[in-house]
């Protein structure tokens, strides 16, 4: 009964807009739609009185608002690419070693000192050309977590349970824990 009063699915327009979005702002999109689902999903369960306490909306509601505030500074650090001060900072030091190293080499390579120094030269040019070449160090990948996915599994668990919930005390809780995989089922209250 709670069940058919609350929608607990994703409507046609916010499903395709989730399975639509590919690019990088499509990730941003993807976050939204999600947070905004799970807001009104908890708007909708407080309104038809399922949820015990007044202020759980509201609290969702701020650490959903936390966790995009957060999610949108972490994405702004994974796409944005070093500063040109520190690429060059880099390349200043490195050039620097190339010039100060050879000659503690001197000492133990005497006339091979330039082998070394060529292999040190071309090592450190080359990691300064990958790390630029590379991708940021937390760039959003094809294999991280499907997000359409996710919002389904959660959807189809959040339907069971305030399906069941409406059952009696033991059926609510027996249902509780086969989501959650305990073996600990009740079979009575007293």
């Amino acid at each position: 009964e709670a069940a058919v009063r609350i929608s607990c699915s994703l409507t046609a327009a916010e499903h395709a807009a989730v399975h639509v979005t590919s690019s990088g702002m499509g990730h941003t999109f993807r976050v939204y739609i999600v947070a905004s689902w799970l807001s009104k999903l908890v708007s909708q369960a407080q309104e038809e009185q399922i949820l015990s306490g007044d202020e759980i909306a509201r609290n969702v509601d701020y650490n959903l608002g936390r966790f995009n505030g957060a999610w949108l500074s972490a994405r702004q650090i994974a796409y944005s690419s070093m500063p040109e001060s520190i690429t060059h900072m880099l390349w200043i030091l490195a050039n620097m070693i190339n010039f100060v190293l050879p000659w503690e080499y001197v000492s133990v390579c005497r006339w091979m000192t330039w082998l070394p120094s060529i292999f040190i030269t071309i090592s450190f040019h080359g990691i300064i050309r990958i790390s630029s070449a590379m991708e940021n160090p937390f760039g959003f990948d094809e294999d991280d977590i499907d997000l359409g996915k996710m919002v389904e599994h959660f959807d189809e668990e959040m339907c069971i349970v305030m399906h069941y919930a409406a059952l009696d005390d033991v059926a609510g809780e027996n249902i509780y824990r086969s989501l959650q995989n305990s073996d600990n089922l009740v079979t009575s209250t007293f």
